[in-house]
């Protein structure tokens, strides 16, 4: 049995600390847009690494906009140049919300 409430939690989770969504959707009827994330959603086992590893320390985003050169305001957060996403932890802290978002959002074997 699917525990529903699980992996709400778990999109919720990765989507703040990674600031992106788990799989592309359409937000006026909350449908998958493409067909490739429906097959992987339906035969869903587990986060991928790349995905895992979206969440980030706060610091190591900014580095990697810098180096990629976005300057986008969008990017940036709020109006005071604070950041939206991202997270304020020490490495350990970051595999534990890794672990937690895994764990949420692991497959029903």
């Amino acid at each position: 049995m699917v525990d529903v409430r699980a992996k709400g939690f778990g999109v919720v989770l990765f989507q703040m600390p990674s600031g992106t969504e788990l799989f592309m959707v359409d937000e006026s009827d909350d449908n998958l847009v493409t067909r490739h994330d429906k097959v992987e959603l339906m035969n869903w086992l587990a986060l991928d690494d790349e995905r895992l590893h979206r969440i980030k320390c706060r610091h190591e985003k900014d580095e990697e906009q810098e180096k990629e050169g976005e300057d986008d305001d969008e990017m940036d957060g709020h109006e005071d140049g604070s950041k939206t996403d991202g997270l304020d932890a020490d490495a350990y802290e970051i595999e534990a919300a890794r672990d937690l978002v895994r764990f949420c959002l692991r497959g029903d074997a």
